[in-house]
């Protein structure tokens, strides 16, 4: 008797639970959106304000980002801090040109990675906003 171990096959990625305006105020990595998105934008996020007499520049606390899906022609912000940032009363969004908005149900403070709920995007622009900080606007 002869026995071979084969590898297994490569399994697809598993399809997105929603499509489109479904998907909005869902979670992008539990619908299966975040599977074939990709970073669109991002901006370095700063430990003080833009405008404040004490902006540094150099100081970074982390990244905001924009993310696509394709897939599921949705778009959401994602924020990494690795440092505390300049936060009072800012709140993470991602934003259509039209006012349409979701938001993170808190002020993020602490270093971590945190990201918004799902927005159908496919032809308005969207952008990610954090306190000062803004990625551009996109259309596809």
């Amino acid at each position: 008797m002869v026995f071979a171990i084969l590898p297994a096959a490569p399994q697809a990625a598993a399809a997105p639970s929603c499509y489109g305006d479904y998907c909005s105020g869902k979670n992008p990595y539990s619908t299966g959106c975040s599977a074939n998105s990709y970073r669109w934008g991002s901006a370095t996020v700063r430990t003080s304000s833009p405008g404040s007499s004490y902006y540094d520049q150099s100081a970074s606390a982390g990244r905001l980002e924009l993310w696509i899906s394709r897939s599921c022609a949705t778009r959401w912000a994602r924020l990494v801090l690795t440092d505390h940032a300049a936060s009072s009363g800012s709140i993470l969004a991602v934003v259509q040109s039209d006012g349409y908005r979701k938001a993170h149900a808190w002020q993020p403070r602490e270093p971590g990675t945190y990201y918004t709920a799902q927005i159908y995007s496919r032809n308005k622009c969207s952008r990610a906003v954090y306190g000062g900080w803004s990625t551009g606007c996109t259309v596809w």
